[in-house]
């Protein structure tokens, strides 16, 4: 007896592949819209609210990550996807809600090893603006 699937005689893993590829092209031509939607385009000039923690110990680690790395947050105003934390001149690796309302990032060990109050702000990395300027403090 013959079947009229193909599919039937195929490896299981080549179905699997065939299956997939259907589902994605059929996902391609859908008519809905994307439930992601792009960052609103700023009303105004990037702004540092608050952050946290906003007082460290020096060299203790905080917020600790899964991969080790000490962490920040940042309530911001008008934050865009190219925008980063700065913390005495070091630009942190950083994560920008589509908000523009929250900032998160990594803290590399060699900011905080040393006691001191030190400036912490936004860059826009894609046109350099800056927002003002408050202080991480390090005991």
């Amino acid at each position: 007896m013959t079947s009229n699937l193909a599919i039937g005689r195929m490896p299981v893993f080549a179905s699997i592949i065939i299956l997939a590829f259907l589902a994605a092209a059929a996902g391609c031509s859908s008519s809905e819209t994307s439930k992601e939607t792009a960052p609103p385009v700023p009303s105004g000039p990037l702004a540092l609210k608050e952050f946290g923690p906003p007082e460290v110990r020096a060299g203790q680690d905080f917020n600790i990550q899964p991969t080790g790395i000490s962490a920040i947050w940042a309530a911001t105003e008008n934050a865009t996807p190219t925008s980063v934390l700065v913390i005495n001149g070091v630009k942190l690796k950083s994560d920008v809600q589509n908000s523009g309302k929250l900032v998160t990032a990594g803290v590399p060990r060699e900011v905080y090893a040393t006691p001191g109050e030190y400036p912490i702000y936004l860059q826009d990395e894609a046109n350099g603006a800056r927002s003002n300027e408050l202080k991480f403090i390090v005991k």
